[in-house]
């Protein structure tokens, strides 16, 4: 079959963006845990498809659990973290997928408090199945059940393994080499009475279950999706659209002294940096093969902004270990408007590579500076970066000649005409309104050690210092005014809290505004995030139009974790803010947040979840 190209899919990827430098944090939605679960939830409604017999795909999340760096000694990393961590931060996106009815889930490399998550009786079965009443398979990560015993040194040999992981609730081993099949010894832990064979028939069942779902036991034609086919279906006009809106979406505007949108088509350009004629790099890790007739990079679609372009990248590769500085400084004389083109890649951040550090690659930021010094004409500088995750920007935001910069992330095969899209303000969805689905940090003295999981002084839930950028942020070309904020001042015990809130659009640019809704608890027993996303939402609003925004603040979101009893929600305040970002930022987008609380009747014990 090929990498990618299965229905059996090993995603989406459930994990939370903990720390910046983990290679495979640009695989993960976000860091904030009810945001990472929305987006599972959809995902894996949209791959499995609404047909009532059978399953477009099957979703498999991953890496079930407190999976996330460091790369380095990942098959024998033992993560330590509390119940309350537990609970509060890792487990839910996973407990969402499995409300969405993801088929299966898949078990990563890392111990768990001493244990391989592969043969972890608590988390597979105790939480998975009891708590969550999964029916569906787990399927252990590539090679890890094998790993349990030449890297963890957990079990001694295959059979211990194959009937440890087994019996803790693992029903399937991902496997390469067949000297490491350790589940080959189920035959014999049968005979030898180590295994029942009808535990073992019960763990197979949710496996043909699965390929049932996924027709792979009818007759062709009586499944939609059998007969789907990759050019007439796949690779479209309308799915290449579809891609270039997507990308453009994601965009977050960090900075904008009023250069964007690009109104004119300029004489000439200049345009440098090595991620700007990248075809490679600007795709994410785990990418799909893509037909390059259909990708467009970030140069193609500059070139579409000025008569004539120059252009050179200025390094080798990505890594920018070889730099030709004499090349950018030519390349950026005599123009009308420069673009700066950085990033990382894939060959940066990847499964495998974490970052030591937050710093650009190379002689990126060298690159930059080179640009800066030498603009004696003072034109307008846009960078433009493609990152999966946050990059130190403490020298390139001291500096007033840098006009724009623009987060884009890994926009794939459209990043060109997106980019070009935004930039220029062409068609619709094309005013940016992306925001920052993590905490970029100021410098890496505000990130703990990768290998510490305890989640005191991570993300924005549990940080309390100034970020260069907080998670939410993002600019528009327009602005919005919030107000009319109308809720429940009372709610009982274990019912969910509704509300509603006015949005103008008091710019001069119909645009996406992102509401976001925040609770905070006041003075509870127990240890609290600072802050917590509750609902958000996109919404399009027309200039000098205003929208209103109907929202629900659900009962599971209020409740806090009680290591004795479980889930629960006690009667006192919470404080309630909505708006276009986190309340009572340094940094802000320019427009409102309102704020309110809400009181909590009697008491509720939701249990363990």
């Amino acid at each position: 079959m090929g990498n990618f190209k299965a229905i059996s899919c090993f995603s989406p990827n459930l994990d939370l963006h903990r720390d910046p430098r983990w290679g495979r944090a640009n695989e993960a939605y976000s860091e904030d845990p009810f945001h990472v679960g929305e987006y599972g939830y959809k995902y894996i409604k949209g791959l499995h498809g609404n047909h009532p017999r059978y399953l477009r795909a099957s979703a498999t999340p991953k890496h079930f659990d407190v999976s996330g760096g460091p790369e380095s000694g990942r098959m024998n990393f033992d993560t330590k973290v509390s119940e309350r961590d537990f609970r509060t931060y890792f487990l839910p996106p996973f407990r969402r997928g499995i409300e969405a009815g993801s088929t299966g889930i898949l078990c990563s490399y890392n111990r768990l408090n001493g244990v391989p998550a592969c043969a972890n009786d608590k988390l597979l079965n105790q939480v998975l199945r009891k708590e969550w009443k999964f029916k569906g398979y787990v399927i252990a990560d590539a090679g890890a059940i094998h790993h349990m015993i030449d890297q963890h040194k957990y079990y001694h040999d295959a059979m211990e393994a194959c009937v440890g992981s087994l019996t803790a609730g693992c029903n399937l081993e991902c496997q390469g080499n067949i000297q490491h099949r350790t589940y080959l010894n189920i035959p014999k832990a049968i005979h030898d009475g180590k295994l029942k064979e009808s535990f073992v028939r019960d763990m197979v069942k949710p496996l043909f279950y699965t390929r049932m779902r996924l027709g792979e036991f009818d007759p062709p034609q009586m499944s939609p999706y059998s007969t789907l086919d990759i050019h007439r279906e796949v690779l479209t006009h309308d799915h290449f659209q579809l891609a270039v809106e997507v990308a453009s979406k994601t965009f977050v505007l960090l900075k904008n002294d009023g250069v964007l949108p690009i109104k004119h088509k300029y004489g000439t350009i200049g345009v440098v940096g090595p991620m700007a004629d990248e075809d490679e790099q600007i795709f994410g890790d785990y990418k799909p093969d893509t037909d390059r007739h259909f990708i467009r990079t970030v140069l193609h679609g500059l070139k579409r902004m000025a008569n004539h372009v120059k252009f050179h990248s200025g390094c080798k590769d990505v890594h920018c270990n070889q730099y030709e500085s004499s090349h950018v400084k030519s390349t950026i004389a005599d123009v009308d408007a420069i673009f700066v083109v950085l990033g990382t890649g894939q060959a940066i951040e990847s499964e495998g590579h974490d970052r030591h550090d937050l710093d650009l690659p190379g002689h990126q930021e060298d690159l930059l500076q080179d640009v800066v010094h030498n603009n004696h004409a003072n034109k307008p500088v846009i960078l433009l970066l493609l990152t999966g995750s946050p990059v130190n920007l403490q020298w390139t935001m001291g500096q007033s000649h840098i006009n724009a910069i623009m987060e884009c992330f890994f926009p794939a095969m459209a990043a060109g005409d997106a980019i070009y899209n935004v930039l220029t303000n062409s068609g619709h969805n094309s005013v940016p309104a992306g925001r920052l689905p993590f905490t970029w940090p100021e410098s890496i003295h505000q990130i703990p050690s990768i290998s510490d999981y305890t989640m005191s002084g991570r993300s924005y839930m549990y940080f309390k210092g100034d970020p260069m950028f907080p998670f939410g942020y993002g600019l528009s070309y327009t602005t919005f005014h919030y107000d009319s904020l109308h809720h429940d001042n009372s709610v009982q015990a274990g019912h969910d809290m509704s509300g509603s809130v006015v949005i103008h659009n008091t710019g001069h640019y119909d645009a996406d505004e992102v509401v976001q809704v925040y609770i905070s608890w006041t003075d509870h027993h127990h240890p609290t995030p600072q802050r917590a996303l509750a609902a958000f939402d996109r919404i399009h609003i027309k200039k000098g139009s205003s929208a209103a925004y109907k929202f629900t603040v659900g009962s599971k979101s209020m409740a806090v974790w009680d290591d004795h009893q479980g889930w629960e929600i006690t009667a006192g305040t919470i404080k309630l803010y909505v708006g276009g970002q986190q309340p009572n930022q340094k940094k802000s987008v320019g427009s409102n947040v309102l704020a309110g609380s809400f009181n909590i009747h009697g008491s509720k014990i939701l249990g363990k979840y």
